[in-house]
């Protein structure tokens, strides 16, 4: 699938060595810090998961690349077609910087224009500013604020209002 600038493959689709960039990248403690698991994750236990997304219909994970390389992931989780709200997160190569406003316009352009949702939500621990400085520049509004797994998040939503 191609989006504006960006192209996007599905978890499902990836070759072995481009599911093991991605859990190099899930297992990278610049990025596993954020995560609600920050838990070392298993080969096995990744293409496992990968192998459950093929009959999944609430849940949706991209591998994110341009002319330049891979960029990150982005995935979609508690997807509602009817309701038309989707959670989303996000992560970016550790090996690159600078790459999240591109992912975020990806998700954005995926969600409202592509799955015609009208309210994205993110959850973010609360002391990841990175991110929640992100989803502010993109006009998420804060919900609430709570505790997932003994770690405080905050969640957000963007409404389309095209919609």
């Amino acid at each position: 699938m191609n989006l504006r600038s960006v192209s996007l493959t599905n978890f499902v689709d990836l070759s072995l060595s481009e599911k093991s960039m991605i859990l190099s990248w899930r297992n990278n403690e610049n990025v596993r810090k954020w995560m609600y698991n920050a838990e070392i994750i298993s080969i096995e236990g990744h293409i496992s998961f990968i192998k459950k997304l093929k009959e999944e219909k609430t849940k949706e994970y991209y591998l994110v690349s341009d002319r330049e390389g891979y960029i990150g992931v982005i995935y979609f989780v508690n997807l509602d077609i009817i309701s038309k709200t989707v959670e989303f997160g996000l992560y970016a190569n550790p090996d690159i910087n600078g790459k999240g406003k591109i992912l975020m316009d990806a998700i954005s352009e995926y969600c409202f224009e592509r799955l015609h949702m009208h309210k994205i939500i993110a959850e973010v621990l609360i002391e990841n500013s990175k991110a929640i400085h992100l989803y502010h520049y993109y006009g998420f509004q804060k919900v609430y604020d709570g505790l997932i797994n003994k770690k405080k998040i905050m969640r957000l939503e963007l409404k389309n209002e095209n919609r």
